[in-house]
């Protein structure tokens, strides 16, 4: 046998886990399952097949089925299963379409909480299958990942917009205090408007670490990994609120031990005169320990070619703490997407210590459109649809003519605060000025914006 008790008590657990979720979905047996099962197949028959194929599908992400996998799934089933039985799953007759997410659109039908529970122990149970992989784990990571998050994106369509994506990381169980926090930082994080490409690499992400961990606990070799990280894209884009709530997210996963973030600049980093640069850079760094350390326009560090300029040594002093606290501080650098790559060009030791990437996009006009109507809600204010309509117009104009560098939401932001203002100065010459009235934003109030933002 190739696991010790210890491990096969977890994949029991995870079995027993499994057990309870076909249990309750025995309830709704007179559903038919997905079209291309056999008759008469219920909901739980069909989710032990998926279970199986997804596990043979990630284990052929490095190589063929073992003996180690037909134990695992043994196990988890307690059914004494053959490599040949399991390898059968994937017949044509009985195949199922792991990116199809059909079986849990129809369970999210009956029962939206039960879809989520389901979803959950089907990443879990996957997680802890990849651990167990003596062969470098990244491609298993990656298939899972975006298995699960493709099944999770249709799944949040069917509720409410304003309704977070599910957890990306969770249990069955009872969470204790340090998954509700998890729990609370992925749902802010799903919150966000857009963004979708940013919340499935922080999903793999955090798959990895925990991945890691498991690997670790098993006295499995685990890759080095580095969790610094290069925000690249406009001003506007999300940003440093990803990075605060990333922040929070490694603390859960003791990465770091505050989850902290400290947001600086060049001006917070760099002094005027010799031997200050260093002390004003260690400050910041003895202030981010334990946390993490955003560091907005890192490109403006580069030495611009004066004797000086301090950049340079604020990027050495940088480096060495980022050696010296390997185990309690992360650095995340954000700026313009052509000048982080020249900035990180610009020193062999910063290329060596980011090498994790995540670009952040220009937000589409419809959702520049949501981010203002959240603004507006937020702040107690309500279009009239002929207000909406006349945003959503202007927003479009001011997309379609956009420059390199467009704003993204601060333009929005700086939009609001106009409107705001020109409907303050329209609402106080009413005599009568009820809730109704002081909520309003009428087509009027959008118009006068031409007055900054002329189309």
């Amino acid at each position: 046998m190739y696991f010790d008790d210890a491990f096969k008590k977890m994949i029991r657990k995870k079995g027993e886990t499994f057990t309870e979720v076909k249990n309750l979905l025995d309830q709704y047996n007179e559903v038919p399952a997905i079209n291309n099962m056999v008759d008469e197949t219920t909901l739980a028959q069909t989710l032990e097949s998926y279970m199986i194929q997804l596990l043979v599908y990630l284990s052929r992400q490095n190589r063929e089925v073992d003996f180690r996998e037909v134990e695992f799934v043994s196990i988890l089933l307690q059914k004494n299963l053959s490599k040949e039985t399991i390898k059968l799953s994937e017949s044509k007759e009985e195949a199922i379409d792991l990116d199809d997410p059909n079986l849990f659109v129809t369970i999210r039908m009956l029962d939206k909480d039960l879809a989520k529970t389901v979803i959950d122990t089907i990443e879990n149970i996957g997680l802890l299958f990849i651990a167990v992989d003596g062969h470098s784990d990244i491609r298993e990571i990656k298939a899972l990942t975006d298995i699960i998050f493709e099944i999770r994106h249709t799944i949040r369509s069917l509720d409410k917009k304003s309704e977070a994506v599910h957890e990306m990381i969770n249990t069955v169980h009872t969470p204790d205090e340090s998954e509700q926090d998890m729990e609370a930082n992925l749902a802010e994080l799903n919150e966000l408007i857009g963004l979708e490409q940013i919340k499935a690499e922080i999903a793999g992400l955090i798959n990895l670490i925990k991945v890691r961990k498991l690997r670790e606990e098993q006295g499995l070799p685990v890759l080095p990994m580095s969790f610094h990280l290069v925000f690249s894209g406009n001003p506007g884009t999300g940003k440093t609120t990803v990075a605060r709530i990333l922040a929070k997210i490694y603390k859960n996963l003791g990465v770091i031990s505050k989850g902290d973030l400290v947001e600086v600049d060049r001006s917070g980093l760099v002094a005027g005169f010799v031997g200050q640069t260093a002390i004003k850079v260690s400050k910041v760094i003895e202030s981010a320990k334990g946390g993490v350390l955003f560091i907005d326009e890192a490109y403006s560090l580069t030495p611009g070619g004066s004797q000086s300029d301090y950049g340079s040594e604020a990027i050495e002093v940088l480096l060495k703490a980022m050696e010296d606290q390997r185990g309690d501080l992360v650095v995340i650098v954000a700026g313009y997407t052509n000048e982080m790559e020249a900035f990180l060009n610009s020193n062999p030791g910063l290329k060596s210590r980011f090498n994790k990437f995540i670009h952040f996009a220009n937000y589409t006009p419809e959702e520049l459109l949501d981010i203002f109507l959240l603004m507006s809600g937020k702040n107690g204010y309500l279009l009239t649809d002929d207000a909406n309509t006349e945003l959503k117009q202007m927003i479009t104009v001011i997309y379609d003519n956009k420059s390199e560098n467009f704003a993204n939401a601060r333009i929005i932001r700086n939009m609001f605060e106009s409107i705001i203002q020109h409907q303050a100065n329209r609402v106080i010459k009413i005599e009568n000025k009820s809730k109704e009235v002081l909520q309003e934003i009428t087509v009027e109030d959008v118009k006068r914006l031409n007055d900054s933002y002329p189309l």
